[in-house]
């Protein structure tokens, strides 16, 4: 089961706070309450982030010349299919392999296909 967005406020930031308490004090501890951690500012940054990673991913493939992919189709418990896919490239001193992208399928498989 995924968890929401709000696990930052409820198990995270709690244990930062008993972590700040511990090795310095209440007053440094309570500041941290202050740190804005709703649900839809953890998922802008998500967001953010990702597109922040795909544009460096795309940045480093126009500055290379070659590349590999692999496609890797598996499924999970649900039978759905999942195919992603792995690209594989030079960059700086040696090869890197990054994950391009996960496409979902809504159709159904069987051990008999």
């Amino acid at each position: 089961k995924k968890m929401a967005h709000t696990a930052a406020e409820k198990i995270i930031l709690l244990a930062c706070i008993d972590t700040v308490r511990i090795i310095f004090d209440d007053k440094s501890a309570n500041k941290l309450r202050t740190i804005p951690l709703s649900d839809s500012m953890i998922s802008r940054r998500i967001c953010t982030i990702a597109k922040h990673l795909e544009a460096m991913l795309v940045a480093h493939l126009q500055t290379g010349i070659d590349f590999a992919i692999q496609l890797d189709e598996s499924t999970g418990i649900t039978s759905c299919p999942v195919l992603l896919v792995y690209v594989r490239y030079m960059w700086q001193d040696g090869f890197t392999e990054d994950l391009l992208c996960c496409l979902n399928s809504n159709s159904h498989i069987t051990g008999l296909d």
